[in-house]
């Protein structure tokens, strides 16, 4: 490439920037759908010396105080920032998306309530599952439905694989999903979503900023316009599943639409994308924190 073309340049400077992830803002705990305590959360992310986290639940924010008291056993030196987050369920045009809510205020009341009928709905759809897995013969033991109930704020798909994993019925969720979960969808109530308007309107009225989460690899320039109509301000430009030219793409299209930019692990738990693997540099986390 001659040394002068916009690509060339665009490598030089990836090479040249410091890309160590500082901040990781897109977390999960056992509060939705993780496998790692709040507590655990934030050990690792000192562990991996972050400057700031985003604990990111599923339709949530139950897990923030016992994510912040755990900071406080940390001294300041290694101590991360623990960002107010939720990852909302949303839709848009007909198909699902995750809206992050990055600096929210979690009690709002109007954040709260809409989260509180979401989880209720999650609630309903986990005991859809259950009640057709013992449909198909599979013996349940109530216990453990009651257990995983009384330790998620909300449940999800991944609660009703481990359901079957622990019981017996499956070898690992990814053969839960195969054998039970994916073929019971057609006889499970819909999961519940807010209208993308509606979710990006709730978490900048409780003081946040409004981040398309890991955008479809389908969503290009003129898809963003039409979120930008909706009042969306931010976009997950650094994700796990983005190639370095697709993070290049978001980055260029946030740019012309004023847009900040947020990154993130989505780390669910061990053997899933590790805590700090992904994120904000430092003078991204900085420029966004500002902001």
């Amino acid at each position: 490439m001659p040394r002068g073309d916009p690509f060339t340049q665009f490598c030089q400077r990836i090479s040249e920037a410091d890309r160590s992830v500082a901040a990781d803002l897109h977390l999960h705990s056992t509060a939705s759908d993780g496998d790692f305590t709040p507590s655990q959360v934030v050990a690792f992310a000192a562990g991996a010396k972050l400057k700031a986290i985003a604990l990111t639940d599923h339709d949530t924010c139950f897990g923030l105080v016992a994510a912040r008291d755990a900071a406080l056993q940390f001294p300041e030196s290694r101590r991360p920032e623990i960002v107010a987050g939720v990852e909302v369920s949303a839709a848009f045009e007909g198909r699902e998306v995750h809206i992050l809510g990055l600096f929210v205020d979690p009690n709002d009341s109007a954040l709260k309530a809409a989260l509180a009928r979401i989880a209720a709905s999650r609630a309903v759809r986990f005991r859809d599952f259950v009640r057709y897995f013992r449909g198909t013969g599979l013996e349940i033991d109530e216990g453990r439905v009651l257990a995983i109930l009384a330790g998620t704020a909300c449940p999800g798909r991944r609660h009703a694989a481990n359901l079957l994993v622990d019981s017996g019925f499956a070898r690992s969720r990814f053969d839960a999903f195969q054998r039970f979960l994916n073929p019971a969808l057609p006889s499970i109530s819909p999961k519940a979503l807010l209208p993308a308007p509606d979710a990006i309107r709730l978490i900048h009225g409780a003081g946040g900023i409004a981040s398309l989460a890991h955008p479809a690899s389908d969503y290009d320039r003129a898809v963003l316009g039409r979120f930008d109509e909706l009042g969306l301000r931010a976009i997950e430009a650094e994700h796990p599943s983005a190639s370095v030219g697709r993070s290049a793409d978001l980055r260029t299209w946030a740019d012309e639409l004023g847009w900040a930019i947020t990154g993130g692990s989505d780390c669910h738990g061990p053997g899933n994308r590790a805590i700090g693997s992904c994120g904000l540099s430092m003078a991204e986390w900085k420029k966004l924190r500002g902001r």
